[in-house]
């Protein structure tokens, strides 16, 4: 509700004593304020990056029936009426990754809208220009992921090309948000931020090289080795979204502490070096 801006909350909730004091009033309202602020922060980020983790954990699952079709597929005892349930499943499970995937990226684009009203960000300024180049590629990739995914009568080379090209536009998303990458070694947040999106990167690597040398057009590969390759990047891209979360709750922890020892500081200004520390994560 527009209504309920911090500062009257404040004034609301202060005691029949705090009237009389006048530097008590303003440090309440300060302290308030911020948590106010903290918390609109962590209500973008936390889903956001639930999203990311459930949908890349559908993506390891995909990863580990891959490799177990193709281990079936070499056995002699071969059942039909298994691998058609291990299809509904791979169907199912894609399409949820898929979705989960875009619901992040349209968290993440909400985040940056309001970082952009309530900061009066530039669209210009790095770290937004960055969260939102990153999100846009990352969405068209899940797009593509999700019409993959799709029951359809694609082609195998149809959907091969296709893969390419989401393998790609992950690569543009981890690039966009290396573009805003901090390295603070004294800062908890920033750091598991920055381990995240290193992992983001180094997944997003695998899958575009894989993507490649997975073609028969090009290069006859081990199979073996290349939905090992596969899912090595689910798990990369799995461990980025735990960090990420981690990096919430340090933020979170770290905010109440500034919270309490915010008294006598401008409330915009400590709400800024906080978001400083939360902008780099993506997801």
């Amino acid at each position: 509700m527009h209504g309920l801006t911090p500062e009257s909350q404040g004034i609301e909730l202060q005691d029949d004593n705090s009237k009389f004091d006048p530097q008590r009033s303003r440090e309440t309202r300060n302290e308030e304020a911020l948590e106010f602020e903290q918390d609109i922060i962590l209500i973008f980020s936390v889903p956001s990056n639930t999203m990311f983790l459930l949908g890349s954990l559908c993506y390891v699952m995909l990863s580990v029936v891959d490799l177990l079709e193709w281990e079936k597929s070499n056995s002699l005892d071969d059942d039909a009426s298994s691998i058609s349930i291990f299809d509904h499943f791979y169907t199912n499970v894609g399409i949820i990754g898929a979705l989960l995937l875009i619901l992040n990226v349209a968290i993440d684009i909400c985040r940056c809208f309001n970082l952009y009203v309530t900061s009066q960000l530039s669209l210009c300024h790095e770290d937004l220009r960055a969260d939102i180049s990153s999100a846009f590629f990352f969405g068209c990739a899940a797009f593509v992921d999700l019409w993959v995914a799709l029951p359809s009568h694609h082609s195998v080379r149809f959907d091969a090309d296709l893969g390419v090209i989401s393998a790609h536009l992950y690569f543009f998303s981890a690039v966009c948000a290396m573009t805003g990458l901090a390295y603070d070694p004294s800062n908890t947040v920033v750091m598991l931020n920055f381990k995240g999106d290193i992992m983001f990167m180094f997944g997003s690597l695998i899958d575009l090289v894989v993507s490649y040398i997975s073609d028969p057009d090009i290069v006859d590969s081990n199979q073996r080795i290349l939905l090992a390759l596969g899912l090595l990047s689910s798990i990369l891209w799995f461990a980025d979204a735990c960090l990420y979360l981690l990096a919430d709750f340090y933020f979170w922890r770290q905010s109440k502490n500034r919270v309490s020892d915010a008294t006598g500081q401008d409330s915009l200004e400590c709400l800024l070096e906080m978001e400083h520390s939360e902008v780099v994560a993506f997801v």
